[in-house]
């Protein structure tokens, strides 16, 4: 491991870590944004919603979508922006009444930002934004974009930021009148959480030593996770 990864990485932990204070945080800058409002409005009407990520937002894309028809019964679908980019005649984008959520969490990833283009110019389809940065180029090329600043990370692998743009996401797709009801929801999760995360922190080192640790495997598989997905950590 190089000396700027290894520096990278020692910012993992306190953002796992944070979660609980961040999930809070990011709902309760929701529960009063009008753009999250506006964003919302438009989706809950649309006929189908097509979720797009590149690499783990694209993971999120897919949980996103299997949540949003769990909770609201909307169809939505998911699929990698390169598919939009590579074969969009496949992506059935002419569909009436169907809009795009296109995440990325740094707000600047190239496929997406090439799709989330695309998507607004060529095919003239309603595209949201839902990204970690502030005035990003998302936002620039879509309708109208959801920024959730607090979850923003400094580490390559997403901890932090996945679970808060879903929970943000479920805050969108809740029905009508439950969406401000769910902060208090999840201001209990968040407190539930943050009263174990440092026990768990404490078992899960005892499990893995950190000096013994060298490859890692994870495999998911479950409702909110249609295909099983792989991570590494070295």
């Amino acid at each position: 491991m190089t000396s700027s990864s290894s520096q990278v990485s020692l910012h993992t932990l306190p953002e796992i870590l944070s979660q609980p204070d961040t999930w809070l945080t990011s709902q309760n800058k929701l529960a009063v944004d009008p753009e999250f409002a506006m964003v919302r409005e438009r989706l809950v009407s649309a006929a189908e919603i097509l979720f797009v990520g590149c690499g783990s937002s694209f993971y999120l894309a897919e949980a996103a979508a299997s949540a949003w028809t769990l909770l609201s019964g909307q169809r939505t679908r998911a699929l990698p922006a390169s598919e939009i980019l590579l074969f969009p005649e496949l992506a059935q984008l002419k569909l009436n009444g169907v809009h795009v959520v296109v995440i990325s969490r740094s707000g600047r990833t190239s496929e997406a930002l090439r799709a989330a283009e695309f998507l607004t110019t060529k095919r003239e389809v309603a595209t949201f934004g839902v990204t970690c940065a502030l005035k990003s180029e998302l936002s620039k090329v879509c309708d109208l974009t959801i920024a959730l600043p607090a979850a923003d990370e400094q580490s390559m692998v997403m901890t932090r930021s996945f679970t808060s743009m879903l929970l943000g996401i479920i805050q969108m797709a809740a029905p009508r009148g439950t969406s401000l009801s769910l902060v208090p929801s999840f201001a209990k999760i968040s407190s539930a959480l943050g009263s174990q995360i440092e026990a768990l922190k404490q078992k899960a080192e005892g499990l893995f030593p950190p000096t013994h640790l060298r490859t890692m495997s994870i495999w998911r598989r479950g409702r909110c996770f249609p295909s099983p997905a792989r991570q590494l950590s070295r």
